[in-house]
Protein backbone atom coordinates (compact mmCIF):
# COMPACT_ATOMS: atom_id res chain seq x y z
CA UNK A 1 0.00 0.00 0.00
CA UNK A 2 2.96 2.34 0.62
CA UNK A 3 4.14 1.98 -2.97
CA UNK A 4 0.61 2.44 -4.25
CA UNK A 5 0.00 5.64 -2.28
CA UNK A 6 3.41 7.01 -3.24
CA UNK A 7 2.62 6.45 -6.93
CA UNK A 8 -0.98 7.61 -7.04
CA UNK A 9 -1.65 9.98 -4.16
CA UNK A 10 1.72 11.11 -2.80
CA UNK A 11 0.52 13.91 -0.54
CA UNK A 12 -2.52 16.09 0.26
CA UNK A 13 -2.72 18.92 -2.22
CA UNK A 14 -4.03 22.41 -1.60
CA UNK A 15 -4.74 25.00 -4.27
CA UNK A 16 -2.19 27.79 -4.47
CA UNK A 17 -5.06 30.22 -4.97
CA UNK A 18 -8.77 30.09 -5.70
CA UNK A 19 -9.21 31.27 -9.28
CA UNK A 20 -12.92 30.50 -9.61
CA UNK A 21 -13.93 34.14 -9.29
CA UNK A 22 -11.79 35.08 -12.29
CA UNK A 23 -13.67 32.88 -14.79
CA UNK A 24 -16.96 34.11 -16.26
CA UNK A 25 -19.89 31.76 -15.81
CA UNK A 26 -18.07 29.26 -13.58
CA UNK A 27 -20.36 27.32 -11.25
CA UNK A 28 -19.00 25.68 -8.11
CA UNK A 29 -20.68 22.35 -7.39
CA UNK A 30 -20.46 20.27 -4.21
CA UNK A 31 -21.26 16.64 -3.52
CA UNK A 32 -21.82 15.40 0.02
CA UNK A 33 -19.79 12.35 1.04
CA UNK A 34 -19.29 10.66 4.43
CA UNK A 35 -17.28 13.06 6.52
CA UNK A 36 -17.38 16.04 4.18
CA UNK A 37 -17.90 17.03 0.56
CA UNK A 38 -16.21 17.01 -2.85
CA UNK A 39 -15.97 19.96 -5.24
CA UNK A 40 -16.37 20.28 -9.01
CA UNK A 41 -16.40 23.24 -11.38
CA UNK A 42 -18.72 23.55 -14.35
CA UNK A 43 -18.03 26.23 -16.96
CA UNK A 44 -20.66 26.53 -19.72
CA UNK A 45 -19.35 27.55 -23.12
CA UNK A 46 -20.46 31.11 -23.99
CA UNK A 47 -21.89 29.92 -27.32
CA UNK A 48 -23.92 27.09 -25.79
CA UNK A 49 -27.59 27.65 -25.02
CA UNK A 50 -30.88 25.84 -24.54
CA UNK A 51 -31.68 26.46 -28.20
CA UNK A 52 -28.20 25.39 -29.33
CA UNK A 53 -26.65 22.97 -26.82
CA UNK A 54 -22.97 22.28 -27.24
CA UNK A 55 -20.52 19.48 -26.43
CA UNK A 56 -19.05 18.76 -23.01
CA UNK A 57 -15.54 17.82 -21.94
CA UNK A 58 -14.96 15.95 -18.68
CA UNK A 59 -11.37 16.68 -17.64
CA UNK A 60 -9.54 14.69 -14.98
CA UNK A 61 -6.16 16.09 -13.90
CA UNK A 62 -3.02 14.36 -12.68
CA UNK A 63 -2.19 13.61 -9.08
CA UNK A 64 0.20 16.56 -8.81
CA UNK A 65 -2.37 19.33 -9.18
CA UNK A 66 -5.83 20.60 -8.39
CA UNK A 67 -8.65 22.02 -10.48
CA UNK A 68 -7.34 25.50 -9.60
CA UNK A 69 -4.00 24.67 -11.20
CA UNK A 70 -5.34 23.26 -14.47
CA UNK A 71 -8.36 25.38 -15.33
CA UNK A 72 -6.37 28.15 -17.11
CA UNK A 73 -4.96 25.61 -19.59
CA UNK A 74 -8.47 24.41 -20.53
CA UNK A 75 -10.08 27.72 -21.44
CA UNK A 76 -9.56 27.14 -25.21
CA UNK A 77 -12.26 24.47 -24.94
CA UNK A 78 -14.74 27.24 -24.19
CA UNK A 79 -13.65 29.09 -27.33
CA UNK A 80 -14.38 25.90 -29.29
CA UNK A 81 -17.94 25.93 -27.94
CA UNK A 82 -17.33 23.09 -25.47
CA UNK A 83 -18.47 23.34 -21.86
CA UNK A 84 -15.95 22.18 -19.27
CA UNK A 85 -16.54 19.92 -16.28
CA UNK A 86 -13.68 19.81 -13.75
CA UNK A 87 -14.26 17.43 -10.82
CA UNK A 88 -11.78 17.42 -7.95
CA UNK A 89 -10.35 14.31 -6.29
CA UNK A 90 -11.04 13.57 -2.66
CA UNK A 91 -8.27 14.92 -0.47
CA UNK A 92 -7.21 17.46 -3.11
CA UNK A 93 -7.84 21.19 -2.94
CA UNK A 94 -10.91 21.98 -0.85
CA UNK A 95 -12.34 18.44 -1.13
CA UNK A 96 -12.57 16.13 1.85
CA UNK A 97 -12.03 12.39 2.10
CA UNK A 98 -9.35 10.05 0.82
CA UNK A 99 -8.82 9.33 -2.87
CA UNK A 100 -9.16 5.83 -4.33
CA UNK A 101 -10.22 4.35 -7.65
CA UNK A 102 -13.71 3.64 -6.35
CA UNK A 103 -14.16 7.09 -4.81
CA UNK A 104 -12.85 8.93 -7.87
CA UNK A 105 -15.01 6.88 -10.24
CA UNK A 106 -18.10 7.47 -8.13
CA UNK A 107 -17.55 11.22 -7.80
CA UNK A 108 -16.74 11.77 -11.47
CA UNK A 109 -19.80 9.74 -12.52
CA UNK A 110 -22.15 11.76 -10.31
CA UNK A 111 -20.80 15.09 -11.54
CA UNK A 112 -20.89 13.85 -15.16
CA UNK A 113 -24.59 13.03 -14.85
CA UNK A 114 -25.24 16.45 -13.32
CA UNK A 115 -23.55 18.14 -16.29
CA UNK A 116 -25.15 15.99 -19.00
CA UNK A 117 -28.68 16.96 -17.94
CA UNK A 118 -27.91 20.65 -18.27
CA UNK A 119 -30.06 22.14 -21.08
CA UNK A 120 -27.08 23.83 -22.74
CA UNK A 121 -25.17 20.53 -22.93
CA UNK A 122 -25.56 18.04 -25.79
CA UNK A 123 -25.31 14.71 -23.98
CA UNK A 124 -24.54 12.96 -27.28
CA UNK A 125 -21.28 14.88 -27.75
CA UNK A 126 -19.10 14.18 -24.73
CA UNK A 127 -15.31 14.09 -24.69
CA UNK A 128 -13.31 12.56 -21.84
CA UNK A 129 -9.85 14.13 -21.40
CA UNK A 130 -7.57 12.62 -18.79
CA UNK A 131 -3.99 13.54 -18.00
CA UNK A 132 -1.62 11.14 -16.20
CA UNK A 133 -3.65 9.64 -13.31
CA UNK A 134 -6.70 11.34 -14.84
CA UNK A 135 -6.44 9.10 -17.90
CA UNK A 136 -7.01 6.07 -15.72
CA UNK A 137 -9.81 7.90 -13.92
CA UNK A 138 -11.79 8.73 -17.07
CA UNK A 139 -11.32 5.21 -18.43
CA UNK A 140 -12.74 3.87 -15.17
CA UNK A 141 -15.80 6.11 -15.54
CA UNK A 142 -16.09 5.13 -19.21
CA UNK A 143 -16.73 1.50 -18.31
CA UNK A 144 -20.21 2.57 -17.20
CA UNK A 145 -20.66 5.85 -19.10
CA UNK A 146 -18.79 5.63 -22.43
CA UNK A 147 -17.85 8.96 -24.02
CA UNK A 148 -18.08 9.83 -27.70
CA UNK A 149 -14.35 10.58 -27.92
CA UNK A 150 -11.37 10.06 -25.65
CA UNK A 151 -8.12 11.98 -25.11
CA UNK A 152 -5.39 10.38 -23.01
CA UNK A 153 -2.47 12.64 -22.19
CA UNK A 154 0.72 11.33 -20.56
CA UNK A 155 -1.25 8.32 -19.29
CA UNK A 156 -0.26 4.83 -18.16
CA UNK A 157 -1.64 1.60 -19.61
CA UNK A 158 -2.54 0.58 -16.07
CA UNK A 159 -1.34 1.17 -12.54
CA UNK A 160 -0.41 -2.46 -11.93
CA UNK A 161 1.71 -2.55 -15.10
CA UNK A 162 3.54 0.62 -14.09
CA UNK A 163 4.00 -0.64 -10.55
CA UNK A 164 5.47 -3.88 -11.94
CA UNK A 165 7.99 -1.85 -13.89
CA UNK A 166 9.00 -0.05 -10.71
CA UNK A 167 8.78 -2.79 -8.08
CA UNK A 168 8.54 -6.11 -9.90
CA UNK A 169 6.03 -8.71 -8.60
CA UNK A 170 5.03 -6.44 -5.70
CA UNK A 171 3.31 -4.26 -8.31
CA UNK A 172 0.47 -6.74 -8.63
CA UNK A 173 -0.50 -6.04 -5.01
CA UNK A 174 -1.86 -2.59 -5.83
CA UNK A 175 -5.61 -2.31 -5.39
CA UNK A 176 -6.31 0.68 -7.67
CA UNK A 177 -5.76 -1.06 -11.01
CA UNK A 178 -6.98 1.81 -13.26
CA UNK A 179 -6.64 -0.43 -16.33
CA UNK A 180 -6.81 2.06 -19.19
CA UNK A 181 -5.57 -0.37 -21.83
CA UNK A 182 -8.20 -2.95 -20.97
CA UNK A 183 -10.98 -0.47 -21.62
CA UNK A 184 -9.72 1.22 -24.79
CA UNK A 185 -9.37 -2.17 -26.48
CA UNK A 186 -13.16 -2.33 -26.75
CA UNK A 187 -13.92 1.34 -27.39
CA UNK A 188 -15.28 2.01 -30.88
CA UNK A 189 -14.89 5.80 -30.79
CA UNK A 190 -11.84 7.87 -31.72
CA UNK A 191 -8.96 7.94 -29.22
CA UNK A 192 -6.19 10.52 -29.27
CA UNK A 193 -3.09 9.73 -27.22
CA UNK A 194 -0.59 12.55 -26.61
CA UNK A 195 2.63 11.59 -24.87
CA UNK A 196 6.03 13.13 -24.32
CA UNK A 197 8.95 11.20 -25.79
CA UNK A 198 11.08 12.05 -22.75
CA UNK A 199 8.40 11.35 -20.12
CA UNK A 200 10.32 10.36 -17.01
CA UNK A 201 7.24 9.43 -14.92
CA UNK A 202 5.18 7.37 -17.37
CA UNK A 203 7.40 6.13 -20.21
CA UNK A 204 6.39 6.90 -23.78
CA UNK A 205 5.80 3.20 -24.50
CA UNK A 206 2.64 3.36 -22.36
CA UNK A 207 1.15 5.94 -24.71
CA UNK A 208 2.20 3.93 -27.76
CA UNK A 209 0.55 0.79 -26.37
CA UNK A 210 -2.67 2.66 -25.57
CA UNK A 211 -2.92 4.10 -29.08
CA UNK A 212 -2.20 0.71 -30.67
CA UNK A 213 -4.74 -1.02 -28.42
CA UNK A 214 -7.64 1.24 -29.39
CA UNK A 215 -9.43 0.25 -32.62
CA UNK A 216 -9.40 3.91 -33.69
CA UNK A 217 -6.41 5.17 -31.73
CA UNK A 218 -3.91 7.78 -32.85
CA UNK A 219 -0.61 8.62 -31.16
CA UNK A 220 0.92 12.09 -31.15
CA UNK A 221 4.45 12.23 -29.73
CA UNK A 222 5.79 15.52 -28.43
CA UNK A 223 9.37 16.38 -27.56
CA UNK A 224 8.63 16.83 -23.87
CA UNK A 225 8.72 15.20 -20.46
CA UNK A 226 5.83 14.47 -18.14
CA UNK A 227 5.16 17.96 -16.81
CA UNK A 228 6.26 20.24 -19.66
CA UNK A 229 4.12 19.03 -22.55
CA UNK A 230 3.24 22.23 -24.43
CA UNK A 231 -0.40 23.30 -24.83
CA UNK A 232 0.46 25.19 -27.99
CA UNK A 233 -1.33 25.66 -31.32
CA UNK A 234 -0.23 22.20 -32.48
CA UNK A 235 -1.72 20.66 -29.32
CA UNK A 236 -5.11 22.27 -29.91
CA UNK A 237 -5.00 21.44 -33.61
CA UNK A 238 -4.79 17.76 -32.67
CA UNK A 239 -7.76 18.16 -30.35
CA UNK A 240 -9.79 19.83 -33.09
CA UNK A 241 -8.97 16.89 -35.37
CA UNK A 242 -10.23 14.50 -32.68
CA UNK A 243 -13.44 16.47 -32.37
CA UNK A 244 -13.93 16.32 -36.14
CA UNK A 245 -13.33 12.57 -36.08
CA UNK A 246 -16.03 12.23 -33.42
CA UNK A 247 -18.51 14.31 -35.41
CA UNK A 248 -18.63 17.16 -32.91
Amino acid sequence: MGLERAMLFPRPLDPTRDVAGNIDGLERWWRDIPGGRVEAWFIPAPSASVAHPGPLVLYAHGNGGTIDHVVPTLLPYLQLGISVLLPEYRGHGRSDGRPSQGAITEDLSVFLHQAKVRPEVDADRVLFHGRSLGGGAVCSVARTYPPDALLLESTFTGVRRRAWEIAGPLGWLVRNALDSQGWVEGFAGPVLVIHGERDEVIPHRHGAILAASAPHGRLVTRQAGHNDLPRDDAYWAEIRTLLDEAGF
